[in-house]
């Protein structure tokens, strides 16, 4: 009940990474984000260009879960989730 609603994380993640691409867009260097995976789902839910955000927030994020991004001319793609590769929408 207290806790943060969806456009709360919406509106706390989305421009957080947003920020970090564009401050490291010129960069060889990789970004490690660790966050719980309900935020990553709702976040990389309105970032991923090649998976729709129907099928991010339906995938579990398990533990140690991760996802593998990368950024290009048209923004984030999706490479692996959790382990396996992505598949393009």
């Amino acid at each position: 009940e207290e806790g943060e609603s969806y456009r709360d994380i919406v509106a706390r993640f989305v421009p957080l990474i947003e920020e970090l691409v564009k401050i490291h867009s010129q960069s060889e260097k990789s970004i490690l984000l660790v966050s719980h995976g309900a935020a990553l789902r709702v976040g990389l839910s309105h970032l991923l260009i090649n998976i729709d955000p129907r099928t991010v927030l339906s995938r579990p994020m398990p533990n140690t879960g991760y996802v593998k991004v990368e950024q290009t001319a048209d923004g984030l793609r999706c490479v692996e989730w959790c382990g396996e590769l992505a598949i393009d929408k």
